[in-house]
């Protein structure tokens, strides 16, 4: 019972704290193997070693006491066994404490560098939050100064709009502008009878000579005239250096005017050129596909970068029609079904339409450029003797244009139309016969009755203007008076043979330039 004791109490002991259980078991070691007992005089041989287990005895005993011993000695060894076990779990626990030793010295340098993240992150929270709340304050700031700069933006654009018309008002609601074609192979002389003065900065006069082998020197006539304009194109202006000084009034489209360019000249002066050009070619491309172009492009920058923020949305349509002996003809129609009857109507508001004509939308140069391919193969055209195709009718291209502002609610409404006029040659020069003949008739009766509404508006009497005496310039009213804005593109020829029709334009083309707009 005493070995089972001191056992129990010993692994009780290691249990509780491994440091002390190893001491335990040493002194438990000492005491089971005994110590040597000091030798007596008197004492037995046979007394071998001395034990607090077994205190001395007499002689007699000491067979016995051998026997104890040997048991004892066997219990040792277990006991020893025992220590042994306990010394290497001491051992395993030892080096486990120190593991986790160095675990938590790890952990506290982690929790410490963690510490030190948190404290700094804190720091730049504080930081940013500060920032964030200096940022507020300056993006109130903006927004209050984004806001005035936009009002600001917003006058100012009614300021460019008003100051733009006055401009184009200062320049002439109705303006004349000359363009001289180059000498071409067919042309009878090779030089040309039309010259530029040379000191002329703002390319606005040109003269007319008569050729030397044809001056009469019997006589007290004129040999030499000269005439001046809004601006005049020598026989090497490209189309882009033309559309350059009509570029202005495609912006007053958007602005929401009516804008009216019409070319005026004989058979064979350019006019189709000028207007239409070639529209495969974009360096030939005439003022109609630029115009367009144009049209289109700013429609696109009001949309996305207008700086006053009003997000213009545009719809735009157009038609194409031609006047032929005084009857109105779709361009975009199939001739063989178009058997309506087109008339010009005036509404109110001072817009202008057609009874059945065809309005097409369109969303892109591409698609006017496909409207101006199929009007023109069906466009009336005859061979004279000036022109191997001369156009035989008026054609008159319409572009509508409607802008709309959800921002601010404001609306425009805007109009391009551009004529590419008949030739103004003589009967008898073009050398037509027959039913061309009178087609040349209604040509010259139309074109002489735009030259009365013109000498009425020169007049500016308040007088009658004889807008119905043709089709033409019924058609045509609203963009000749009020605050519509009207060119006219005069095209001359400079073939000597064709002097005297070209001093017929140029005399034209002079009324034209005397003309004001009248408000109705």
């Amino acid at each position: 019972m005493a070995e089972l004791s001191i056992t129990t109490d010993a692994e009780a002991d290691f249990e509780s704290n491994p440091l002390k259980g190893e001491t335990i078991l040493r002194q438990i070691e000492k005491m089971m193997r005994g110590t040597p007992c000091k030798k007596n005089k008197n004492e037995p041989q046979n007394a071998m070693f001395c034990s607090p287990l077994y205190p001395e005895s007499p002689p007699e005993i000491v067979d016995d006491r051998i026997m104890i011993t040997q048991e004892e000695e066997a219990r040792i060894k277990r006991m020893d066994g025992l220590v042994l076990d306990m010394k290497m779990q001491v051992t395993s626990l030892m080096q486990e404490q120190r593991s986790l030793a160095a675990s938590l010295r790890h952990e506290g340098i982690l929790s410490m560098q963690t510490q030190k993240i948190l404290t700094d992150a804190k720091d730049r929270v504080v930081h940013l939050e500060r920032e964030t709340s200096n940022l507020k304050s300056k993006l109130s700031v903006t927004e209050r100064q984004a806001a005035h700069y936009k009002s600001r933006v917003i006058d100012l654009e009614k300021q460019r709009k008003v100051l733009h018309n006055m401009v184009q008002d200062l320049k002439g609601n109705i303006r004349v502008f000359a363009r001289l074609r180059p000498l071409l192979s067919i042309d009878s002389s090779p030089s040309s009878c039309v010259s530029f003065p040379l000191h002329d900065p703002d390319s606005r006069r040109m003269v007319i000579d008569t050729p030397e082998d044809k001056v009469d020197l019997t006589t007290s006539k004129p040999t030499s005239w000269e005439f001046e304009f809004d601006k005049v194109f020598t026989d090497y202006a490209s189309q882009a250096v033309v559309f350059e000084e009509i570029d202005m009034l495609v912006q007053s489209v958007l602005d929401g005017y009516q804008v009216c360019i019409f070319a005026y000249g004989q058979t064979g002066s350019g006019k189709t050129y000028t207007m239409e050009g070639d529209t495969t070619d974009p360096e030939h491309a005439g003022m109609i596909p630029r115009a367009v172009a144009r049209l289109f492009e700013g429609m696109q920058d009001m949309k996305e970068n207008d700086a006053s923020g009003k997000k213009w949305q545009w719809r735009t349509k157009a038609s194409n029609l031609e006047i032929y002996n005084e009857t109105i003809q779709d361009l975009l129609s199939d001739q063989n079904l178009d058997k309506k009857k087109h008339e010009v109507r005036h509404h109110k508001d001072g817009s202008t339409s057609v009874k059945g004509l065809t309005v097409e939308k369109v969303s892109s140069s591409k698609d006017v450029n496909e409207l101006l391919m199929r009007a023109k193969q069906v466009r009336k055209t005859s061979k004279t003797l000036l022109n191997h195709s001369s156009s035989r009718s008026h054609s008159v291209f319409t572009v509508d244009v409607q802008g709309f502002s959800p921002v601010t609610n404001e609306e425009r409404i805007g109009k391009l139309t551009m004529v590419d006029l008949a030739g103004s040659e003589r009967i008898d020069k073009s050398g037509a016969t027959g039913h061309t003949a009178k087609e040349a008739v209604s040509i010259n009766k139309s074109l002489s009755s735009l030259g009365d509404v013109i000498s009425a508006l020169a007049r500016d009497d308040g007088g009658h203007i004889p807008f119905r005496n043709s089709k033409l310039t019924y058609l045509l009213q609203n963009t000749l008076q009020g605050e519509a804005k009207c060119l006219m593109l005069v095209n001359l020829s400079p073939d000597e043979a064709s002097l005297n029709e070209s001093l017929s334009s140029l005399r034209f083309a002079a009324k034209v330039n005397s003309c004001v707009t009248r408000f109705n």
